[in-house]
């Protein structure tokens, strides 16, 4: 069996193509619908049945860029799958990804790595982060969504004992957008981060594959430990740190860590966003399907792009055993 979780902020149609995609015998879907949109326009498109569930409206979470709202949603998925008795692999995707695979070949290459957890995790500091010392200084600073209209991602970084330009501009902000928040950032700005005892400091590609084992590990660990909560409240983009940070607390979990099983390009980006493919970027797919068996999806693509008929067709000729 085969738990597609999805995380959905846009677009009926995507939705509908992502699901017929991937949906035979052994798959199951459980989908979130980000709670800034209209829920009834997906469940049209994507009707509940026996293997399609959705998140509901008391678990959803609006999702915002680089708070802990991605890593709710994405919990909220892992419940609700749990509870209807989810057994096998539990698959993270965004609306926008795709299938580079045949199921055929997504379920058999799965089968032969029963036992492995597919989440890239890179060690902090991390080198390809050239900002904020590696990235180490989201484990050490505050951070606040400022909530602005008209820049969805700006943030207040706090950082305790400060007085450099990056903690006094989140100050500023703060008083722009959210001076509500001004008595606790001066209080945090008093307050050394204290890292969860025993949680292991990595980084982690956020769409990932795993066991149930690990799935179970990581609600678990969230729901019971208040302190990993409040610390990852107010980090900057959690989602790149907590699951790969929960997984390699245990040795056994860390040993079970293999490549994330997505085509991602990251190269082209200039605001923190993958590169949206299109049929440019066909070669270099094509070339990452040849050399790389786990990979099986891609992201991100926007609807109707000919590149996903390309996809679909490729799929299907390498399942008719055309290619």
């Amino acid at each position: 069996m085969i738990n597609y979780l999805l995380l959905i902020h846009k677009s009926p149609k995507q939705l509908k193509r992502l699901v017929r995609a991937l949906k035979d015998c052994d798959s199951r879907f459980f989908i979130h619908i980000d709670k800034k949109c209209d829920i009834g326009e997906f469940r049209k498109a994507v009707p509940e049945n026996d293997s399609v569930f959705y998140v509901t409206d008391e678990n959803r979470k609006e999702g915002r860029w680089g708070n802990l709202s991605l890593v709710e949603a994405a919990l909220a998925t892992m419940r609700l799958a749990m509870n209807k008795g989810g057994e096998g692999h539990f698959v993270l995707l965004s609306g926008q990804d795709y299938p580079l695979r045949s199921n055929e070949y997504i379920k058999e290459f799965l089968s032969t790595h029963k036992n492995s957890n597919f989440m890239s995790v890179y060690p902090v500091p991390d080198k390809k982060k050239p900002s904020e010392n590696g990235g180490y200084e989201r484990f050490v600073s505050w951070t606040f969504d400022c909530q602005n209209p008209h820049d969805s991602r700006m943030k207040a970084k706090i950082k305790p004992f400060s007085f450099g330009a990056k903690t006094l501009g989140g100050f500023f902000r703060l008083a722009l957008y959210r001076p509500m928040l001004l008595p606790i950032a001066a209080k945090a700005w008093f307050c050394k981060r204290k890292y969860p005892e025993g949680l292991g400091m990595r980084f982690n590609e956020f769409w990932c594959v795993l066991t149930k084992d690990a799935v179970e590990k990581v609600v678990e660990t969230y729901d019971n430990r208040k302190d990993l909560r409040e610390y990852y409240k107010y980090m900057h983009i959690p989602d790149e740190s907590m699951f790969s940070s929960i997984l390699c607390e245990t040795p056994e979990f860390e040993a079970s860590l293999m490549p994330m099983c997505h085509y991602i390009d990251w190269n082209a980006c200039s605001d923190g966003s993958p590169k949206t493919l299109t049929m440019a970027d066909a070669p270099l797919m094509e070339n990452e399907m040849e050399t790389q068996p786990y990979i099986l999806f891609a992201r991100k693509f926007e609807e109707d792009n000919p590149v996903l008929d390309w996809i679909d067709d490729k799929r299907r000729r390498r399942y008719d055993g055309k290619d």
